[in-house]
Formats: structure tokens, sequence, C-alpha cells
């Protein structure tokens, strides 16, 4: 089968699962970026949906007219995975305030106290009582069916740990997390302290195959430039939970 034949195949595949990005040419998708939104994603352009505080076993998403559905489970392909680490040196108070040092790639922190985040005592557990100072979170890029962008699911330090678990065990299997369709639901969890909290939980519950993966990961790298400038945005709410 030639290389066109193939990236067809795949697109039918892809189209035939709901994924409605699919049925687009790239020229397509850049002309319709231009008319909607004069020919640019900006940082607030994606939509975010972190894990709800206070134990909550719902996450809320935006449906087609903006309007806030609470649903039990999203699932989608994760195209991308990005670490992020945020400090603020004052405590919590319900804020908006930027950090005092952050890390875009999760290995070098730029700010107050900076340098590498692996050697910083902040990134110490019990340098905020039972946690880390720095919190760490983890960006999914998550393709849902019937979207042509991304939605940006953002795990809080205490779903990391579903996380690897959840990675480590696609790649034990020589599986891609960007070739698996990927469940993510919640579950109630209670710290050490007595306080509820929600963790993710994550599944896959359908694979992809290579040409269909390889045509997604085509339109990730295309899309490169605005899911870094979503991944420079750090909301405190989103990981004080």
């Amino acid at each position: 089968m030639s290389k066109e034949s193939k990236k067809e195949t795949a697109l039918t595949v892809l189209v035939d699962k709901g994924y409605a990005v699919a049925q687009y040419q790239p020229e397509d998708l850049r002309a319709m970026i231009e008319e909607n939104m004069g020919g640019t994603l900006t940082a607030q352009d994606l939509s975010r949906i972190r894990v709800p505080a206070g134990g909550g076993k719902s996450w809320e998403v935006a449906d087609e007219n903006g309007e806030i559905q609470s649903v039990k489970t999203i699932s989608g392909v994760i195209i991308l995975a990005r670490s992020q680490r945020a400090y603020w040196a004052e405590d919590f108070s319900g804020g908006s305030e930027p950090p005092d040092c952050a890390s875009m790639d999760g290995k070098t922190g730029m700010g107050n106290p900076g340098g590498v985040c692996a050697d910083c005592p902040f990134d110490e557990w019990g340098s905020a009582g039972h946690s880390k100072a720095c919190k760490e979170m983890r960006l999914l890029f998550l393709l849902r069916p019937g979207m042509l962008l991304p939605d940006v699911v953002v795990l809080s330090p205490a779903s990391l740990g579903a996380w690897r678990k959840y990675a480590t065990l696609l790649t034990g299997r020589g599986k891609a997390i960007s070739s698996m369709v990927t469940e993510v639901g919640l579950r109630e969890a209670v710290s050490k302290g007595g306080i509820k909290y929600a963790q993710a939980t994550l599944k896959a519950t359908d694979a992809l195959d290579a040409d269909s993966a390889a045509w997604l990961r085509e339109y990730a790298a295309g899309m490169a430039g605005a899911f870094s400038a979503q991944a420079a945005t750090i909301n405190r709410d989103e990981v004080e939970v």
C-alpha cells in the first residue's frame, strides 16, 4: 500500500471513531482559524479542564455553546503531555498571583529560587507539610471526538501518581500514549489530615492503528506553537486542591 493510500485509510479510521479533525485538510484548518480567530491561537484559547476541588467526582466541560456540563468521564487521544512546576513563597489565599518560580519543562526553574528543579529544596517531600512546596502538574492535551482542537486537562500533584502508573503500564506493553484512546475519570481520596480531594483515574479504552496515530502526531506537530503558548499559563487554583 502506498504512503498516500495509508494516509487515506488512517483518515477514514479516525473519522469512523468520531475524530472530526481528520475530515479537514491542514489548509482548511488554517483557513478556519484565520476566519474565526484572526489567524492566531492565544494562550487562553484552548479550554482547560481541571481536577475539581473538595473530592468532586465530576468534570466541568464546556459544550459547543460554552455552557458548562458536568460529566463523570472525559475521553479522547492524549496527543501531548507536558510537565510544569510552580512555587509560591506565600501561602495560598485564593488569589491568582503569578508564581515566584516556575518551570515550563518541569526541569529548570525561572525566578526565585530558580535553577535545576531536581536539586531544589522546595521539590523535597516535607518542604510544605506532608507535600512539596513546589507544585508539579501535568498538562494533558486531550483531543476528544468531534473536536478540532484539544482540551487541556490539568492534573494536580495529587493525580501525578495515577498518571505515572498509567504511562508506565502502556510503556511496558509497547504502547505510545498518543496511540490510545484514554478515558479520564475521578475518584475521591482523603489526605492524612482528613481532607477529601479528587484524584484523576486513567484507563485505555481503545487503540489506534499505527497510521492513524502517526497522522495525529503530524496534526499535533503542526499545532505545536499554540500548545507551547497554552503551556505557559499557570493558575494557582489548579494545583491547590
